[in-house]
């Protein structure tokens, strides 16, 4: 019952950060708010979106002696060894839309991060001539 609940939940939170992940994608990049952000903001977000995809799309991390997981925070895949000592990989037919998934929620959150970096310029900006 637990495991099903933290399934539930794992779900949930990666559905959300795919929500606000594909949200920044084109907050950031789209043609009404493309003048707002700078193009070294732009593209700075881009290579450290790209480097985190990567990086959260082929993280494999130890859930146990015997059990590796790949991907986070959805898992693509589950590599567990038998007792002979040979990895078996337990993937399913959707991997590869995990994979995609996992891939554009780390593409996003840099984006995010440059939307929260503009907002406090902005603000301290707009602070600075007020006063």
């Amino acid at each position: 019952m637990l495991d099903s609940v933290i399934g539930i939940g794992v779900i949930a939170f990666s559905i959300c950060l795919l929500c606000g992940s594909v949200w920044s994608l084109i907050h950031v990049h789209g043609r009404r708010r493309r003048a707002q952000y700078t193009p070294q903001l732009r593209w700075g977000a881009l290579a450290g979106g790209l480097v985190l995809a990567v990086a959260v799309s082929c993280i494999a991390f130890p859930a146990g002696p015997d059990t590796r997981i790949l991907g986070l925070p959805l898992p693509v895949a589950v590599f567990q060894r038998d007792p002979s000592g040979l990895w078996l990989d337990y993937a399913g037919p959707l991997s590869p839309v995990i994979w995609v998934l996992d891939f554009l929620i780390g593409l996003g959150i840099p984006h995010a991060l440059a939307i929260l970096l503009d907002r406090v310029k902005h603000t301290r900006r707009k602070h600075a001539g007020a006063a």
